[in-house]
């Protein structure tokens, strides 16, 4: 500083200040308890250009502007992070009030903790602006007097720079910078809003005015006419909608009612949850019995007693989620355990005849013993299928001609067995074991 003196700082919360040309010390700050703060400890000092006004930080976010002719502190500004403060600048804005720049002590403190950096003024601590940077916490900021950017040493591998334009103009290697701040000045001024001179007014269609009874007021500097309707006070038209309709109120009351009786009759309806894609016959009976143990629970059961579900143990999660785990329900296994359950399959064709068991064993075997062709519908709505085999023949032997629009669609399909040349005595064997079965269920001997 041009006054020649120097000043120490430390955890004591004491500012001493020495003048060099003397081994004793010329004055003592107790910054400590100018703040109301006994015993904290200082982080930072620095000195303005002129040498007469200092700022002082504290390890508690606090930062107190002395002036050196006075004991105490001129302002005391919080950062309200409850972190040590780790760099003090005073700077000159350029671009200030008229009121503010008159004033002869005009001056910006620029005091940064490790969470933000805040510029305020030094005549009565009010903050200008705040910079919050996202990458790590501050560890030392720069600034440089002839321009407006802000340097911010972080922990993180790139410096933070930005652009305050109140402390100055952009640099030359950067001057883009005023006309990307001129830009988002003037769109920040278009988002603005402005009063209008509508606010306490409410617009109200011709029919409108009817509703409301304010036919004899049209013309009037009370109605302005706008487009279609009228602008009409909002004084005026709450008495008037009050008068029109004074049961209004109670209709709106009882609506609010009927919606919260809604909302708790939602409440006691239980929502169904989704079943899982995978395996979700299993999921759904493990659900049912899972609800038959809580409705034993609710008339008396031990809680502690019910074994946990499958759907509620993570170590099943997957049974419902993986396709590895997938039950494969066509699968002889599963039909063998569970005899009852329901097939997915469904038959191709449906049978011609269906009749018993028993007359269907004694239509499948033919006079040598072998298996007779079954035969299928091949579409069970098709009028041809209802034709007895006489027509069908009949059709096919005009070649075409005189054929009805039924006779033409010929359909249908045939089951054919084929068996190998060795295996011809086996099948005879079971030919007339079959036979000798059929015949003692109907109580026939031989004669």
């Amino acid at each position: 500083p041009i006054h020649g003196l120097f000043a120490t700082c430390g955890s004591s919360g004491h500012l001493v200040c020495h003048d060099l040309r003397s081994r004793r010390s010329v004055a003592t700050f107790d910054v400590a308890a100018s703040v109301n703060q006994n015993g904290v400890g200082l982080t930072s000092m620095r000195f303005d250009d002129t040498g007469y006004n200092l700022g002082v930080g504290t390890e508690t976010g606090l930062v107190a502007l002395y002036d050196l002719r006075s004991s105490k502190p001129l302002v005391v500004k919080d950062h309200l992070y409850d972190t040590k403060i780790v760099d003090i600048k005073f700077r000159n804005p350029t671009k200030l009030s008229n009121s503010y720049s008159s004033n002869a002590s005009s001056f910006c403190v620029l005091s940064s903790d490790r969470k933000a950096c805040k510029l305020w003024r030094g005549d009565n601590g009010a903050t200008i602006t705040s910079i919050q940077p996202t990458n790590g916490g501050i560890n030392d900021v720069l600034s440089n007097p002839s321009d407006g950017l802000l340097m911010l040493g972080c922990d993180s591998p790139k410096i933070q720079v930005y652009f305050v334009p109140m402390l100055g103009p952009a640099p030359k290697w950067s001057s883009y910078l005023e006309n990307v701040t001129e830009e988002l000045d003037e769109s920040f001024k278009q988002t603005e809003v402005a009063p209008s001179a509508y606010d306490d007014y409410r617009f109200v269609t011709r029919e409108g005015v009817k509703q409301l009874g304010l036919s004899h007021l049209l013309g009037t500097p009370v109605m302005r006419a706008y487009m279609h309707g009228f602008f009409v006070d909002n004084r005026l038209y709450h008495k008037a909608k009050s008068l029109s309709d004074p049961f209004a109120y109670d209709r709106y009351r009882q609506q609010v009612v009927n919606d919260k009786l809604e909302e708790e009759r939602k409440s006691r309806i239980s929502i169904a949850k989704k079943m899982p894609k995978i395996n979700a016959r299993l999921a759904s009976k493990l659900q049912e019995d899972k609800e038959k143990e809580e409705e034993e629970e609710e008339e008396g059961g031990d809680k502690a007693s019910q074994p946990k579900s499958l759907l509620d143990d993570d170590r099943f999660a997957s049974l419902f989620k993986d396709e590895r785990f997938k039950i494969d329900e066509e699968s002889e296994e599963y039909r063998m355990l569970h005899p009852n359950a329901p097939t997915t399959k469904k038959p191709r064709f449906a049978k011609e005849d269906e009749s018993s068991d028993e007359e269907e064993q004694e239509g499948d075997e033919d006079a040598g013993g072998h298996l007779a062709p079954k035969m299928y519908y091949g579409r069970k709505h098709d009028e041809i299928a209802s034709m007895p085999l006489d027509q069908r023949v009949n059709s096919q032997d005009d070649g075409g001609s005189g054929l009805t629009s039924v006779a033409k669609k010929i359909t249908g399909s045939r089951e054919m067995t084929y068996f190998p040349e060795e295996g011809r005595k086996s099948r005879k064997d079971e030919g007339a074991k079959r036979e000798s079965k059929s015949r003692r269920r109907r109580k026939m001997g031989k004669l």
